[in-house]
């Protein structure tokens, strides 16, 4: 096997240590920013048709929004845990390091089951049309699996490419790269 492969296991662990510490970078900043000014926190859509609120819909609207920002906190936290997590997958690529990818494999696995739950509430709390809910529940959930799925099996391919190797006596991988 040439270790120089354009395309090789290695390289694809690469890209997705890469791709996803650029990505929960990202989603704890979005929504530290999201927090922090209060973007679509409460459904001004209906305030500002001037539709007549009673107490009871102003109590409504504002349970909704605190709502909103207790899911928001918690995938600004998920964001967080994410890069951190991360960074241990381009350590542990970078290093050959099966513990590392251990490490990692485990802790995609549990932030998965974490981004399910947070997509099934942020669309119970963004949406009161059960159709949208459903919709946006599924146009979250089936990219975010299948994504995180391929990420998690290309990991746990190389990690048993490196236990391999001294079973086997081959080297995969260049340490000079």
């Amino acid at each position: 096997m040439d270790r120089n492969q354009c395309c090789g296991i290695k390289n694809w662990t690469k890209f997705i240590s890469w791709l996803q510490t650029i990505g929960y970078a990202c989603v704890a900043l979005s929504f530290a920013v999201r927090l922090g000014t209060g973007i679509g926190m409460v459904p001004w859509d209906l305030v500002d048709r001037g539709v007549n609120m009673t107490p009871d819909a102003a109590y409504i609207l504002m349970t909704e929004a605190h709502n909103i920002k207790v899911v928001s906190a918690a995938a600004m936290a998920l964001g967080i845990l994410g890069f951190i997590v991360s960074l241990v997958l381009l350590k542990g690529t970078y290093d050959v390091s099966p513990k590392l990818l251990n490490v990692w494999i485990v802790a995609a696995s549990i932030c998965l089951t974490f981004w399910i739950a947070m997509v099934i509430l942020w669309s119970l709390f963004t949406f009161r049309d059960l159709k949208m809910q459903i919709l946006w529940t599924a146009v979250g959930l089936i990219p975010l699996i299948i994504v995180q799925s391929f990420c998690i099996w290309t990991v746990c391919g190389y990690r048993r490419q490196i236990q391999n190797e001294d079973t086997l006596g081959v080297h995969y991988y260049s340490t000079d790269e």
